[in-house]
């Protein structure tokens, strides 16, 4: 896990969390809901959700790489 913040005002972080709950919004439509096998909280889904929409993912896999310094 790792966390990533964004400076800048609050009219511009509502519109990315809006987004970003938007598309989660869409995905969690399709997958089981809370007490299911499989449930993923919609937090999870925000996440790979702004991940997606920064770097234009299109459902190729992703790779991560670590540095340790």
């Amino acid at each position: 896990m790792a966390e990533l913040r964004l400076i800048t005002s609050a009219t511009e972080v509502m519109a990315v969390y809006q987004a970003a709950d938007a598309v989660a919004r869409q995905q969690r439509a399709d997958l089981p809901g809370p007490g299911s096998e499989g449930f993923i909280p919609i937090a999870a889904l925000r996440a790979d959700a702004l991940v997606d929409l920064i770097t234009a993912r299109t459902g190729a896999p992703r790779t991560a790489a670590v540095n340790v310094t």
